[in-house]
């Protein structure tokens, strides 16, 4: 590097809407220090762009589904190899229940940055900036919701968008925790291995978000109370 220029921030941006994404980039790009490298429609493209883009910031729009969201949120802490420093959320700030749920789960996973695809360019620009060098960005609107359902999902309530996001196996391995079933009994009920049911029940954690099996049986016991 040439003594005074600036390292770019290299970011993928993942969003479902190709147009709106083309033209955020655009307007990103004519930042100081931020380069779009690559956009990608979900977490697979995302995943299949990190060995040759090697992007500092990922940048993913809360439109895509609730699954790659989550997965793509969690991505600094499974791929280092790949230099991700930071995952931005761009959240609409409407106040839709389930997608804050989904912002508290995400921020357990790892993300840094939010801040609404509709925001001043300079502010998703700081968000960028900010998480690359390590940092948190929370835009104003939207923090107090964050805090809010950060503080919802720390009593364990199970995510609006669990029944979207697990399997049907992954739903029963899910009621049967909440009714207090050991590893070995749902084996038993289901009919399957041991081994098979902890994949199961570590696939849950990772899906909805939560820390511990605890978490996951006060969830899943919250939902049973709330069916009665």
């Amino acid at each position: 590097m040439e003594p005074g220029s600036e390292r770019q921030v290299r970011v993928v941006l993942c969003a479902s809407d190709g147009a709106n994404a083309t033209g955020l980039a655009a307007v990103l790009n004519t930042r100081r220090g931020l380069t779009v490298v690559a956009l990608a429609p979900g977490a697979a493209a995302v995943v299949s762009l990190l060995p040759r883009q090697r992007p500092d910031v990922l940048v993913v729009d809360t439109t895509i589904a609730a699954t790659d969201v989550l997965w793509l949120s969690g991505l600094t802490g499974r791929h280092t190899t790949t230099g991700v420093r930071g995952v931005v959320l761009l959240a609409t700030g409407d106040g839709d229940a389930p997608d804050d749920e989904l912002l508290a789960a995400a921020i357990r996973r790892g993300v840094r940055g939010i801040v609404a695809p509709d925001a001043p360019v300079e502010h998703i620009a700081s968000a960028i900036s900010t998480v690359s060098s390590g940092g948190a960005y929370i835009a104003p609107p939207l923090a107090g919701r964050v805090l809010d359902a950060l503080s919802d999902v720390g009593g364990a309530a199970l995510p609006a968008y669990a029944a979207t996001v697990l399997t049907p196996r992954e739903q029963q391995v899910l009621d049967l925790l909440g009714r207090g079933k050991s590893n070995a009994d749902i084996a038993d009920k289901l009919v399957l291995s041991v081994s098979t049911v902890k994949h199961h029940v570590s696939s849950v954690l990772r899906k909805l978000g939560l820390r511990s099996r605890v978490e996951a049986v006060a969830a899943a016991q919250d939902a049973l109370r709330a069916e009665k």
